[in-house]
């Protein structure tokens, strides 16, 4: 009996939608027209209403509009948590559990032993590969996923293999058990894993890199259709884009003349067009899909989160990111099907406001804000509760730390009562609360607070604050420009899934669905069974 139902982790309303669902089945038996590997891949950041306003750029023959020819298409899929980002999305894809449940609330945070802000999947064990003092493993993760049950189920017979060019977007999906797991370093400009999954890297995937050196990828970006752009997108120079370490905000962009290429590359869509050679190499050493024991290879394609946040939604960048994202994996699907059978899921792990500052988006009050204006807030909250002194360490959204001897004061409680009471004036924001009350918000009145309830992870923070529709909590990238994520609102919740190959029928919906049933659709095309959080329906048409 799974312990957790889709009503305790998804909005009432969307609760009600799950009656489309179908009940997710017993695992069957292997069989000789079900898929022998499952592909799973997340485009990060990319929002069902991005998606929808490029669909009519994409090609023919790209992954997309394949799968949705020949399977099922889900145009409103909405995430049941406040807390929309990257680590978040990639856990609940793969687990079907809110942020409350997998532990998994924010992409960084505080580490008050070293008095810094740390990868959520830093587990201070697992020692990356070529970064001695530096660690990344699935140890922060609570939930199974996916990948687990399949491992746990075929007794080992199923491999799993994750990749991305982020550690949280590799880890995440990979769980616990997986076979291979591997990320871009931008630090040493390689791919790489941790000794959380093998205490050297594979002989194969050494080889792989020698062969296949980063730098030799770094070029100028040119814009492939630039009539089309222009009739989709408007100019190419668009309100509120940013110049990135000096990536320009016009096509042509070239990597070498940034100054830090290792992280600009990340934007360019031949990082995405290597991961996923990398994918498909992976697949052929690794033998994935060559027996009738289903595997599950997860790519996260964190392009077009990279060039979201820097160039905005409705950017060429945008645009010409995912085509060639898209052509990339429709070729690599047409590939690894010549000697297998094989069904390929595609979604996201958030959506993405526009920019703020577009005269269409333009939004009452503050359009930003981040660690610079709300910490001093809380603060100042602090010192006028307790008197001078550190009490509150950090802010990494959407989450603020105390110090430690704020969390031992006989006062404390007067003293969060007081910061939150504070920051709920401040224009711009929509909820602020602490852990341990929104942890009694499960069965509140409002779809807002329940949403706050699912993200109320213990495993960060000690306040959560999430800002108004229209909003953002401002990236830098650089400071004043770009986009972000990580609101409760539909334009970071709502996402879509399109699916197709064995175990998949043809099916198009437009009516909201629970992404809890995103864990279970994967777990019923693998055969195996589902994790525990998710939900017990699969989505229409995908599995059995």
């Amino acid at each position: 009996m799974r312990r957790t139902s889709i009503a305790l982790i998804v909005p009432l309303a969307l609760a009600l939608a799950v009656g489309s669902c179908r009940r997710a089945e017993s695992p069957a038996a292997a069989t000789s027209d079900g898929p022998q590997l499952v592909v799973s891949v997340i485009l990060d950041q990319m929002g069902a209403t991005v998606l929808e306003r490029w669909w009519p750029a994409l090609d023919e023959d790209g992954a997309l509009k394949t799968l949705a020819r020949e399977g099922a298409y889900h145009h409103d899929v909405r995430y049941g948590y406040a807390g929309t980002y990257t680590a978040p999305g990639h856990a609940a894809t793969y687990t079907g559990a809110a942020p409350i449940e997998s532990g998994i609330g924010s992409n960084k945070r505080w580490d008050r032993a070293r008095k810094k802000a740390v990868s959520i999947a830093d587990d201070g064990v697992s020692e990356i590969h070529g970064r001695p003092g530096t660690f990344a493993g699935p140890g922060v993760l609570l939930a199974e996923t996916v990948g687990d049950t399949l491992v746990r189920s075929t007794h080992g017979m199923g491999k799993v293999v994750s990749l991305s060019m982020k550690d949280r977007g590799a880890i995440m999906p990979g769980g616990h058990d997986a076979t291979f797991v591997a990320w871009f370093d931008h630090h040493t400009k390689v791919f790489t894993s941790s000794s959380a999954y093998g205490r050297a890297l594979p002989t194969w995937f050494e080889r792989w890199r020698s062969a296949n050196p980063v730098e030799a990828r770094w070029g100028v970006w040119n814009v492939e259709k630039p009539e089309e752009c222009m009739r989709l997108a408007g100019p190419d120079n668009g309100v509120g884009e940013g110049n990135y370490d000096g990536y320009g905000v016009t096509f042509p962009h070239d990597v070498r003349a940034t100054s830090e290429p290792g992280e600009s590359f990340l934007m360019d869509p031949a990082s995405t067009e290597l991961l996923l050679e990398l994918a498909e190499r992976a697949a052929d050493e690794l033998e994935l899909g060559h027996d009738e024991t289903p595997d599950l290879l997860a790519i996260s394609i964190s392009g077009t989160d990279y060039v979201g946040h820097t160039f905005g939604p409705h950017s060429w960048e945008s645009l010409e990111h995912l085509r060639r994202a898209d052509r990339a994996l429709g070729k690599l699907l047409r590939s690894l099907r010549t000697r297998r059978r094989v069904a390929m899921l595609v979604t996201a792990d958030h959506g993405v406001a526009p920019i703020p500052e577009r005269p269409e988006f333009a939004t009452k009050g503050p359009r930003r804000h981040d660690d610079e204006t709300l910490l001093p807030l809380a603060r100042a909250a602090a010192e006028r509760t307790l008197g001078p002194g550190s009490w509150v360490e950090a802010f990494v959204q959407p989450f603020f730390y105390l110090s430690e001897a704020a969390l031992q004061h006989p006062r404390r409680r007067e003293l969060e009562s007081a910061i939150v009471a504070d920051l709920r004036r401040t224009p711009g924001v929509a909820y602020v609360t602490t852990v341990a009350d929104a942890r009694e918000l499960r069965d509140a009145p409002t779809e807002l607070e329940r949403l706050v309830y699912g993200s109320a992870t213990t495993r960060q923070g000690e306040i959560m604050l999430f800002t108004s529709e229209g909003t953002i909590i401002d990236e830098k990238v650089p400071r004043g420009f770009g986009t972000s994520h990580g609101s409760p609102w539909l334009y970071d919740r709502t996402v879509t899934v399109i699916a197709g190959g064995p175990g998949v029928a043809h099916v198009e919906t437009r009516e909201p669905l629970p992404q809890s049933a995103v864990a279970t659709s994967l777990a019923s095309l693998l055969r195996a069974p589902a994790p525990r959080t998710a939900a017990l329906e699969v989505l229409p048409g995908i599995g059995r």
